[in-house]
């Protein structure tokens, strides 16, 4: 009996088993080409953490490069446009939608959240807007209730969305069933920014989709970024692998599902983008092309000495050379990512892998170290 549940388990994290490329090659998609000291801190990445598919985006200055690798499935190749889950960078598009409302005079940061989640209970009372973009709500990470525990690990376990049906109206039961932990304090929440998402979409009585165009993805021309992805768009999806082994010419590999969210879940992880996308706001970013980009990024919450908050923005001081780092990653079943940028320069690095658990935060400051030593201001 023993044998057969190890079995079925087996099946169920879909194994994958294929011939690929085992050298690293390395395509340039821009005129101006990664220098070779980029190049081997990638490379070395990539041998390392046998990566798949991965793109890496770097702006300094007035330069920008884009460069992708391997492949996003067992028969394509990663190109500039192919489609990833960015994760919890989400939360930065989530914070520069509401920067733009707060422009607008629709919100402000004090706003109380059971202004625009009204289902909430008391408990609630006295959480702002600004409590949920900056994680001090005191709102759990993700669901304490044990149904969800449970159905997170085997869902996890086999490659599945751990978030899959929880709908606006389920989030808000189990909001109110958990309750708060410590307000006021700096505590990484999912479930916050799913809530603030839900304070948005009520406020505008728009979709999430529908906010992220007007605010960001219309204006900054980038066209390959939504939640609900259209159905001429699956060929381009890549395919998310929780793990990745590579030997000689033969790649074994987990494949992992599509983490769709619904609602307000969608503001906490579920946009998925291109490599020419976020090359897009990264440059942005850096030049602070919209003014909700620019107010985003400042601080509004100390942590501590180390590490303050803006609107869904983690700022590192002192991280780099001395610099501020603002940045934040991603990660879901299949994918990780990681969107950096240096405070008062033009600098700054995107990265999206379609592999699940890994860290990109080292390469980002690798290739930020780098780009700092090497500016042209």
């Amino acid at each position: 009996m023993y044998i057969c549940v190890v079995i079925g388990l087996l099946l169920a994290m879909k194994y994958e088993l294929y011939f690929s490329e085992s050298s690293v090659s390395i395509n340039h998609d821009s005129s101006d080409k990664l220098s070779s000291v980029y190049e081997k801190v990638i490379t070395e990445y990539i041998r390392d953490e046998k990566v798949p598919g991965m793109v890496v985006g770097i702006v300094n200055g007035d330069r920008s490069s884009l460069i992708t690798y391997g492949y996003s499935n067992k028969n394509t190749k990663v190109t500039k446009d192919t489609l990833f889950e960015i994760g919890s960078i989400s939360k930065v598009f989530t914070g520069i939608m509401l920067a733009e409302k707060i422009i607008n005079g629709d919100l402000n940061l004090n706003d109380k959240i059971k202004l625009y989640v009204n289902e909430l209970d008391q408990s609630y009372e006295d959480i702002t807007l600004g409590d949920l973009t900056t994680h001090a709500s005191g709102i759990p990470r993700v669901p304490e209730t044990l149904g969800f525990q449970i159905n997170s690990f085997m869902k996890n376990f086999i490659g599945g969305n751990p978030y899959a049906s929880i709908s606006d109206e389920k989030l808000i039961t189990l909001l109110n069933k958990d309750g708060l932990n410590q307000s006021g304090e700096w505590n990484y929440s999912n479930l916050g920014v799913a809530t603030l998402g839900m304070c948005l979409t009520n406020q505008s009585k728009q979709s999430y989709d529908e906010m992220l165009k007007y605010a960001i993805t219309d204006r900054l021309g980038m066209k390959n970024t939504f939640v609900e992805y259209p159905i001429d768009y699956e060929n381009t999806l890549a395919q998310g692998y929780r793990d990745y082994l590579r030997i000689g010419k033969m790649n074994h590999a987990s494949k992992a599902n599509p983490w769709e969210m619904e609602g307000g879940l969608a503001a906490m992880g579920g946009i998925r983008s291109s490599g020419q996308d976020m090359l897009k706001l990264l440059e942005a970013v850096v030049t602070d092309e919209l003014s909700s980009i620019k107010l985003s990024k400042q601080e509004i919450f100390k942590k501590d000495d180390s590490m303050s908050m803006g609107m869904g923005w983690i700022i590192s001081k002192n991280k780099i050379k001395d610099n501020n780092i603002i940045w934040h990653n991603g990660e879901t079943g299949g994918f990780c990512s990681y969107l950096a940028t240096v405070e008062d320069k033009s600098i700054g690095v995107v990265i999206l892998i379609n592999k699940g658990r890994c860290n990109l935060s080292e390469l980002g400051k690798a290739i930020i170290d780098i780009a700092i030593s090497n500016s042209p201001e």
